[in-house]
């Protein structure tokens, strides 16, 4: 639509072409003198002196006044040249590109959507993108999935500066995920802009945020420096309160991944968040939890300990009704 009417607008113009070319700076009181409305851009038939005209800037006024020309010229307007602010007709809203990135069923979709419409991707169709990738399944020839993830990674370092602290761990924690299942090998430099943005967002990490990037970071072998470590663990410190047991249990493993020892104050925080959380671990988090103090050299607590069997009984029970209800289930079909 916004193409016809760039085309019928232009069209609209030719008859007035010639009323809108002046000699001499002398005729140009007679054009101010004449009833207008600003224009998005220039008409490539305004002559320089118009274009130059004090007031009229970057862009052109097409006069609209009565009998102006063959026919008429009523303040048409003429869009998409060089220079135009308005979002260029070939790019898609950004409303309707999420929309499409959900929708797609597998890598070639949704390769297709991320190769045609590239140049329209925010920070959060980028995010949105690599979450989806991270749900679907490998392709075979892996071909097809190398393209998409190169692609990915370009369209991400052109974007990360304009993630929050949610959308970035998103984006690191999908791509650990496809690491992880030896689907990825994350580039140098896209790396860095990562850590790097991290740095400026940490400020605003919930616990979800801290752990999926500590996680993430220690799954890929990407150890951040000094500066971004020290700024997680005071972080994860000062939201401590509201960190859940698989919370506590992914940033503890993350450190002792990484060969980092927690600083004391983070250590005593998390463990006294999971005795308080004594029912919410699951085997594999409290397992995990484990492994990270003997590798760090640090005695849990008792009652940490106690608070991983209770979870752990907890979760046996719990699998173990659905399991009495799934048999009865199944002899009453």
């Amino acid at each position: 639509m916004q193409r016809f009417a760039g085309r019928a607008a232009m069209a609209a113009l030719r008859p007035c072409s010639a009323a809108l070319v002046f000699t001499s700076r002398a005729a140009m009181p007679r054009v101010n003198s004449l009833p207008f409305r600003p224009a998005l851009a220039l008409t490539p038939a305004a002559p320089a002196h118009l274009r130059a005209h004090p007031g009229v800037g970057a862009a052109a006024v097409v006069p609209t006044a009565a009998g102006l020309g063959a026919g008429g010229c009523r303040g048409v307007i003429s869009r998409g040249l060089a220079g135009s602010r308005d979002t260029p007709s070939d790019k898609m809203h950004p409303g309707k590109l999420t929309r499409l990135i959900k929708q797609c069923g597998d890598v070639g979709q949704l390769r297709g959507v991320v190769e045609e419409h590239a140049e329209s991707f925010n920070h959060i169709h980028v995010s949105d993108a690599w979450v989806e990738l991270r749900r679907m399944p490998s392709v075979g020839g892996r071909g097809e999935e190398e393209a998409l993830i190169q692609q990915l990674q370009d369209v991400t370092g052109k974007t990360v500066q304009e993630m929050d602290a949610r959308l970035l761990a998103n984006v690191v924690r999908s791509m650990a995920s496809l690491h992880e299942s030896g689907r990825i090998v994350l580039d140098d430099a896209l790396a860095g802009k990562l850590l790097d943005r991290a740095k400026a967002t940490v400020g605003d990490f919930n616990p979800q945020d801290v752990s999926k990037l500590a996680w993430a970071l220690a799954t890929m072998g990407v150890k951040p420096d000094a500066v971004l470590l020290e700024a997680m663990q005071k972080r994860a410190i000062a939201t401590a309160g509201d960190f859940k047991a698989q919370n506590v249990a992914n940033l503890v493993w993350a450190l002792a991944k990484m060969g980092v020892k927690p600083e004391p104050g983070l250590l005593k925080a998390m463990q006294g968040q999971a005795i308080a959380m004594a029912g919410g671990f699951t085997p594999q988090a409290g397992a995990n939890i484990v492994w990270a103090m003997a590798t760090l050299g640090v005695k849990p607590d008792a009652g940490l300990l106690e608070a991983i069997e209770v979870g752990a009984i907890t979760t046996t029970k719990r699998w173990s009704n659905l399991l009495k209800k799934g048999s009865k289930g199944s002899r009453m079909g």
